[in-house]
């Protein structure tokens, strides 16, 4: 007779990246903010930031594995929020102003902001942004910025300030020459230049280029011989 011995097979319980095991739905680990942090939380705007634009972007981190690293944002309504100057996409962590600051010189919004992930058994943290409303910020962009888009929207804003400089620097040695060029012309009228009117030396200028009339003799004419 032979014997036969079945072995019960041995499974293995894979384990994510902190060592839990069931497959990843052991939610071991609260999100952690690595922006905004206690260190780094402010973003500087101006008031003519128009509604409907990011101001920043909040990053958390969970490193859990499947829904249990999966994150979504909130802002509360709660303290500087609580009638909604702000607003955030809960997937991205896009923070959008839904509030007019044109009447605003200077002002401190701070923020609570909450990471929350999806397992079953939820893990949050908060986080304080402050956002800072300055007038004389010049331009409307957001500082600070963590977000790849609004760091576009801050190259375009900052390309058309210096454009914008230059322009008027352009502006500025133009009348620069034209005064200096009007100067040159009181000295050659030989006036004062307090007392020298501009048509002074135009008339000079139209006097100096009008043709001047020549004089022709006329010669008594030669007696015929007879």
């Amino acid at each position: 007779m032979v014997e036969v011995v079945v072995e019960r097979p041995t499974f293995i319980s894979p384990r994510n990246e902190t060592g839990s095991s069931n497959g990843g739905l052991v939610d071991d680990n609260d999100p952690t903010f690595q922006f905004p942090t206690s260190h780094n939380n402010t973003v500087t705007v101006s008031p003519t930031l128009p509604p409907g634009r990011p101001v920043t972007r909040v990053v958390a981190h969970d490193p859990d594995i499947g829904r249990n690293g999966h994150l979504v944002y909130r802002l509360p309504l709660t303290g500087d929020n609580s009638d909604r100057k702000f607003t955030i996409d809960r997937h991205r962590g896009l923070v959008y102003l839904d509030y007019r600051l044109d009447h605003v010189t200077y002002a401190e919004y701070r923020l609570t902001v909450v990471a929350e992930d999806d397992g079953i058994v939820r893990r949050s943290a908060t986080a304080q942004l402050v956002v800072v409303v300055n007038r004389s910020f010049p331009f409307p962009l957001p500082a600070g910025s963590r977000d790849p888009e609004v760091g576009r929207y801050d190259v375009a804003i900052a390309a058309v300030g210096v454009l914008t400089l230059a322009a008027l620097v352009g502006v500025v040695m133009l009348i620069l020459v034209a005064f200096t060029r009007r100067v040159a012309r009181y000295v050659r009228c030989g006036l004062p230049l307090s007392s020298v009117s501009a048509s002074c030396c135009r008339t000079q200028q139209l006097a100096d280029i009008t043709p001047r009339s020549s004089t022709v003799s006329f010669l008594p004419p030669r007696p015929q011989n007879t």
